[in-house]
């Protein structure tokens, strides 16, 4: 018989137990994406100059973007925002939640055919089709 101690978060649920290595496969599985496939392409076609600068400068934004989730990523009191919205009612509050949610979730729901669409076709052009 063993004995399995599970460490509670101060919200009542489990705690996390990633490392830096299960971190890093999960922003290495969420960055290389289908857009990924035409990154080269794309930057060669921007030339020598600008095409590094832009991907540095999108580099950039991706570093802020992420600060900003970590900095989001707990409610001020301490407790874990599980979604979106959780962490735009614990930093904005009020009617600015409907407001993101109304701007954000559709954005999501819409990206969805894009990217299946743009998989299918690169699958078919490695297929060979």
């Amino acid at each position: 018989m063993s004995s399995t101690t599970t460490t509670i978060d101060n919200d009542g649920r489990p705690s996390r137990t990633g490392t830096w290595v299960t971190t890093s496969a999960h922003i290495i599985t969420t960055v290389i994406g289908s857009g990924v496939l035409l990154l080269a392409w794309s930057i060669a076609q921007l030339g020598w100059m600008v095409g590094p600068a832009t991907l540095i400068g999108f580099s950039l934004i991706t570093l802020f973007t992420s600060f900003l989730l970590t900095d989001a990523y707990r409610h001020p009191d301490g407790r874990r925002n599980y979604t979106y919205l959780d962490a735009v009612r614990a930093h904005l509050g009020g009617r600015r939640v409907q407001l993101c949610g109304l701007a954000q979730y559709p954005k999501f729901k819409s990206h969805r055919p894009y990217h299946l669409n743009i998989i299918c076709t690169h699958m078919q052009n490695i297929i060979g089709g």
